[in-house]
C-alpha cells in the first residue's frame, strides 16, 4: 500500500502493528510523531535529534520599531536574527536570558540580543528608532491531519512518519515488544534523511578514487 496521504497512514498504522481497532486513536499516535520528530527525544534508552532540513527554513522581514517581533506560525527553532540593512551596519542578534533582556531594555538603542516569549520575540534594547530585521528560522511541516492530506516530510520519507508513530503506539499497546524494533528504524530513518540533506546543502558527496 502506498504511503501518500493521512489516510494511508493511518491505515498502514493498523496494518503494521495487526489492531484493526486504531482508527480513533491513529491520529493522536501521528502528532505525537509529529512532536518526536521535530523536538528530539531525551529518552536515554531511545534518544534522537530534532529533525532541522533545509527544506523547513523560513524567512520573514519587516521593519521593527517596538521591543517585539511577531513569532512566526511554526517556528520551531530561530537560526538568525538581525537587524539595520544588510552592510557594515547589519548587526546579527544574540540569544539572552530575561534577566539580561531587562538590563539591556533600561536604555534605549540599537537591539542587541532577543529572548523568546510565548508569542514574540522581546528585543534588548527597546529601539530608538526604527529597524529593518531578517529573521531565518526553522519551521514544522503543516502537521498532517483530515484537512492536510500531505506534507513535503510524508511524501519524500514516509518511513519516518510510519516508524514514528508506531513508536507512539506502544505505551497505548501496553509495553509492545515490538518498541526497540520501531526505534531502531525511526532512527535510521531520521538520520538518512537528515544525512541526505547535509550532503546536499554542504556539497559533500561520495568519495571516489581517481587514478592518479
Amino acid at each position: 500500500m502506498a504511503l501518500q496521504t493521512f489516510t494511508d497512514l493511518k491505515t498502514s498504522i493498523g496494518r503494521w502493528l495487526h489492531r484493526g481497532d486504531l482508527a480513533s486513536v491513529a491520529p493522536d499516535l501521528i502528532t505525537l510523531a509529529e512532536a518526536r520528530i521535530y523536538q528530539g527525544s531525551a529518552d536515554s534508552q531511545m534518544p534522537t535529534d530534532p529533525l532541522r532540513l533545509s527544506s523547513m527554513e523560513a524567512v520573514a522581514t519587516g521593519t521593527v520599531s517596538g521591543d517585539t517581533i511577531p513569532m512566526p506560525d511554526g517556528l520551531i527553532e530561530i537560526r538568525k536574527i538581525q537587524v539595520g540593512d544588510d552592510g557594515p551596519e547589519a548587526r546579527v542578534l544574540d540569544y539572552a536570558d530575561r534577566d539580561r533582556i531587562t538590563d539591556l531594555r533600561r536604555y534605549p538603542g540599537c537591539p542587541k540580543a532577543y529572548t523568546l516569549d510565548t508569542q514574540d520575540i522581546t528585543l534588548g534594547p527597546a529601539p530608538d528608532g526604527e529597524y529593518p530585521y531578517r529573521l531565518v528560522y526553522f519551521q514544522r511541516f503543516p502537521a498532517l491531519s483530515a484537512d492536510n492530506a500531505t506534507n513535503w516530510l510524508l511524501t519524500n520519507a514516509p518511513n519516518v512518519y510510519l516508524y514514528g508513530s508506531l513508536i507512539e503506539a506502544a505505551p497505548y499497546l501496553n509495553n509492545d515488544a515490538r518498541l526497540t524494533t520501531w526505534y531502531r528504524l525511526f532512527a535510521a530513518a531520521l538520520q538518512a534523511v537528515q544525512s541526505q540533506d547535509n550532503r546536499l546543502r554542504f556539497g559533500g558527496g561520495a568519495l571516489v578514487m581517481r587514478p592518479r
